[in-house]
């Protein structure tokens, strides 16, 4: 097989370049521990039920959230799920910086569907039982 000729600036070009990505290489070898341990972070999953269960009980039916507390004091928040309109996403937003402490970072993840105001809900009455339906017997209410 016969070898193309290069001309030597080009061999230095490529040589140059390929030291740079072994460089860069190396710099991220190194580093990648560090990064690592600067994320660490734990769900706080009885925080994040509470929340969940705040923002349902506040007309946001398909809204979650996650709490994650940071090693270095810091909370953040991901909320996420669907509304219909903007205005759900930010009124989701505001009642999760009400429940919260001051400084918590919220990252709203939260889907506009518009075509969720067209469902319809299915209202269980406050007592948990069931009515029957009017036609079965044949009488009125």
């Amino acid at each position: 097989m016969a070898r193309i000729a290069t001309p030597p600036a080009l061999r230095r070009a490529c040589m140059a370049h390929v030291a740079r990505v072994i460089a860069l290489a190396g710099v991220l070898v190194v580093a990648a521990p560090a990064l690592a341990g600067a994320q660490s972070s734990t769900v706080d999953t009885a925080t994040s039920q509470r929340l969940t269960d705040y923002l349902r009980k506040h007309r946001l039916p398909l809204v979650g959230a996650q709490i994650t507390r940071e090693s270095d004091g810091g909370t953040q928040v991901m909320l996420f799920g669907y509304v219909a309109t903007s205005f759900g996403k930010n009124d989701a937003e505001i009642k999760a910086r009400k429940f919260m402490k001051p400084g918590a970072q919220i990252i709203n993840r939260i889907e506009i569907r518009p075509e969720i105001l067209h469902l319809k809900s299915k209202k269980v009455p406050a007592s948990g039982a069931t009515t029957p339906p009017y036609d079965q017997g044949g009488g009125s209410p």
